[in-house]
C-alpha cells in the first residue's frame, strides 16, 4: 500500500469559547495547528479535535468549580 509523503500543511485554527459555571465566567481560547499530516485534513477534522479539548477543559472546570 502507497503512503503519501508526509507534507507541510501549517492550518492553525484559533477559538475562543465563553464557559459559564455558577458564579463563574471562563473564556477558553482553543488553538488547533496541524504540522505534517499524511493526508488532507479537513476543517470538520479540526473542529472534531477542537470540540474534544473544550469538553476536556469543561470536565476539568467543573470538577474545579465544585
Amino acid at each position: 500500500m502507497f503512503v503519501p509523503p508526509f507534507r507541510k500543511m501549517g492550518i492553525s485554527l484559533t477559538r475562543e469559547h465563553i464557559y459559564r459555571c455558577g458564579r463563574y465566567t471562563f473564556k477558553i481560547r482553543v488553538s488547533v495547528t496541524v504540522d505534517e499530516c499524511p493526508s488532507p485534513i479537513t476543517p470538520d477534522f479540526i473542529k472534531m479535535v477542537e470540540d474534544a479539548a473544550v469538553r476536556y477543559i469543561v470536565k476539568w472546570l467543573d470538577a474545579m468549580t465544585k
